[in-house]
């Protein structure tokens, strides 16, 4: 008998927008989406944004990343924990800029 797999297609998922169906990517990938999209978010934005200083990109990436994170939190894409890293993460990059001044 060949293997056959079907894509789970959860009864309470609304996928008519994208909150849908960034739960139903999520899903699908195990709960990695919102952190894979996360981690892609941080990286191109701390690309852009260390043109001049590293320490510079590091903190607008992660600011830029802490909030996208509050948004996937109320998506439920992603745990509260990993808000707690982002929010670290900020809170240190703040510590690095004014202590470089």
């Amino acid at each position: 008998m060949p293997y056959e797999y079907t894509f789970p297609m959860p009864h309470e998922l609304n996928l008519t927008g994208y909150p849908g169906l960034f739960e139903y990517a999520n899903e699908l990938t195990s709960s990695l989406f919102g952190m894979s999209v996360l981690v892609i978010i941080f990286i191109v934005s701390f690309m852009i944004g260390s043109k001049k200083d590293s320490r510079e990109g590091y903190a607008a990436a992660s600011f830029v990343t802490l909030i996208f994170s509050f948004f996937f939190g109320v998506l439920n894409l992603i745990s509260g924990e990993i808000i707690v890293i982002f929010i670290v993460m900020t809170a240190l990059s703040a510590f690095i800029l004014h202590r470089g001044r």
